[in-house]
């Protein structure tokens, strides 16, 4: 679920989303061990500013709680973690 607002006169947008994910688990097999995750949420916020017709600049956070999560639960031993927090900045030059 996502959502994006235009702020009026300002050239401010502000957005968020929320992720979500059910309970998952794997099938223990012989070379693969049994695991669990409960269900989770993730959430996202942008902020993005016109600051001219032709250059914007978007903030965004992900996983703005720092949520620690598995990627995937599926496959072979190795099960990855999802990614921790992440801030960027990006400036959109229009030619």
């Amino acid at each position: 679920m996502a959502v994006n607002h235009r702020l009026p006169g300002t050239g401010w947008s502000l957005g968020g989303s929320v992720r979500l994910q059910s309970k998952i688990y794997n099938d223990a097999t012989s070379w693969s061990p049994l695991i669990r995750q409960d269900g989770y949420a993730l959430a996202d916020l942008t902020a993005k500013h016109a600051i001219n017709p032709k250059a914007d600049l978007l903030l965004a956070v992900n996983n703005l709680f720092d949520k620690r999560y598995y990627a995937s639960v599926y496959g072979a031993m190795y099960v990855p973690y999802g990614e921790p927090r992440k801030v960027s900045a990006t400036l959109k030059y229009y030619f």
